[in-house]
Order: C-alpha cells, then structure tokens, then sequence
C-alpha cells in the first residue's frame, strides 16, 4: 500500500493529524529511514525539513505520538524479552 492509498483509506476513520501522522510513519519504514523516529531531536529537524513550524498544532502533535509510538515499541520489546 502507497502512502497515498494509505492516507485515503485513513479517511474518516481517523483525525487529519492521526493520519499525517500514520502516512509519515509509513514513509519512514517504506524509505529505510524509521532510525529517524529514536531520538525526538532527528525527528523534529525532520519534521522542519518537511516543512512544518516548530510552533504548528501538526508538530507539537507529531511530537507527542512520537513518544506514544516509542514507549508502544519499548514494551512491545520488553513483553518479547521476557517470553524469551
């Protein structure tokens, strides 16, 4: 699925943030980049070579699900650690 199908299907489903934020996760993976997202400095400069304002609603947003998405990973991880 292309990023384009992606955000189309998102559509209504989701908040237009939450789907930004979701199409961007999938452009990391699809492009080899998802390192981008482990610390919040790479992922903010990032975000501003996007072109989204350090003050916008969008990158205090990306921001803020950025550490969900980590702190999800992390336990994912650790739940797997464990069972080993």
């Amino acid at each position: 699925m292309t990023t384009i199908e992606l955000s189309i299907s998102l559509n209504r489903h989701v908040s237009l943030q939450e789907r930004a934020f979701r199409v961007i996760i999938s452009h990391l993976i699809e492009n080899g980049k998802i390192n981008l997202m482990y610390r919040e400095h790479t992922f903010a400069k990032y975000l501003n070579n996007l072109g989204e304002d350090k003050n916008s609603k969008f990158f205090e947003y990306f921001l803020m699900r950025r550490k969900d998405y980590m702190k999800k990973i992390e336990d994912f991880v650790l739940s797997e650690l464990h069972q080993i």
